[in-house]
């Protein structure tokens, strides 16, 4: 997360990086999938289901909340 956020490892990461970042990828693979030149495999359905898992896990670990 903080590489996608701040392009090193070792600044590590914000929350708002987080519900920045995290939507975007998850919108993302939603239209990827909904493409009409591809299927909904499995895996793309389980990919979606990690992101949003990812997604619950950095917000619970939000200690603002």
């Amino acid at each position: 997360m903080s590489y996608i956020a701040n392009g090193a490892v070792k600044k590590g990461y914000t929350y708002e990086n987080v519900i920045e970042i995290m939507p975007k990828l998850m919108v993302t693979h939603i239209l990827d999938m909904m493409k009409e030149n591809r299927h909904a495999s499995i895996i793309a359905i389980r990919r979606l289901m990690n992101f949003i898992r990812l997604f619950r896990y950095f917000i619970e670990k939000d200690e603002r909340i």
